[in-house]
């Protein structure tokens, strides 16, 4: 166990470097309205999923948790994620797993702008003390 989280640590410290990288090189390379530079790296970290995890997955169980877990774990955990939704949909029916994205993505915003919002509520109560 030990050596694989190592290989899922190394896969990690990359996927972070990577995604690093990429997006302040879409930042400044592209200007895009609608979708954000950590969104095409989303998308591009759920595509790399889709296309390794059948070449990965059955085979050396350490190069898949580098590459999947690790690498593309810290890429994106959206790609995580994905391949959770297209497990997801070799037992259940599409619309299930369509529901299950939709609520999940709702939720998960909901959920960061509740956080927001409570931070700032918190913020303001304590700075009355804090500075008067």
């Amino acid at each position: 166990m030990p050596f694989i989280l190592i290989f899922v640590g190394l896969g990690g410290a990359f996927g972070a470097m990577t995604r690093f990288c990429l997006s302040n090189f879409l930042k400044k390379a592209f200007v895009i309205k609608f979708l954000g530079p950590i969104s095409l790296v989303n998308i591009l970290g759920c595509f790399l999923a889709g296309c390794l995890y059948p070449l990965l997955t059955g085979h050396s169980t350490f190069l898949k948790n580098f590459v999947l877990i690790g690498f593309l774990g810290a890429f994106t955990t959206f790609s995580s994620f994905m391949l959770e939704a297209l497990e997801t949909s070799f037992n259940s029916k599409i619309f299930f797993v369509f529901f299950q994205i939709s609520l999940c993505n709702l939720l998960s915003f909901y959920s960061c702008f509740l956080g927001f919002q409570l931070s700032n509520t918190v913020q303001t109560y304590f700075s009355k003390f804090l500075y008067s």
